[in-house]
């Protein structure tokens, strides 16, 4: 989970992320994503921020109604590209059985990659602020599912 390791051999990058994908996609929402969730469609102003990639509280949210979800770790569901940064949510499947199947950006055509923050790479700036925001001006903040030692999203508390 380095961009170096994607470098070295996008492949078996995408090969990994592709077995992922398709685990998480078989997912559904718990109990506890759907209870954030519904308290979060039911007061206005309320954000979640995880660290999870899973879109499972994405999921749920939109299940519930709405509500504002803020993903620090990016998304599974996501391509970014690797030389220009384009940005996209994708859950379709990648075929990785050689680098010529691989994603390509539709701006530029290098490789895409899974939109996810890896070792050694920094939080989108935009997203970790507007999880600043949201915590500065919040009335009470619950975290949950974390150790809350790793920063800057330790911090957001």
């Amino acid at each position: 989970a380095t961009p170096e390791a994607f470098a070295r051999d996008p492949r078996l990058i995408w090969e990994w992320y592709a077995w992922r994908r398709a685990l998480v996609a078989r997912c559904e929402p718990n109990a506890a994503h759907r209870a954030v969730a519904a308290h979060a469609a039911r007061r206005a102003g309320v954000t979640v921020v995880t660290q999870n990639v899973d879109g499972l509280h994405q999921r749920a949210a939109a299940g519930a109604g709405g509500g504002t979800v803020l993903a620090l770790h990016g998304s599974l569901f996501g391509t970014r590209c690797s030389r220009c940064d384009h940005v996209a949510p994708d859950d379709t499947p990648v075929d990785a059985t050689s680098l010529e199947t691989l994603p390509r950006c539709p701006r530029c055509g290098a490789l895409l990659r899974p939109a996810v923050v890896w070792f050694g790479e920094q939080l989108d700036p935009a997203i970790l602020d507007a999880a600043f925001d949201a915590a500065e001006g919040a009335d009470a903040c619950l975290v949950v599912g974390t150790s809350a030692l790793v920063h800057p999203a330790a911090g957001v508390a």
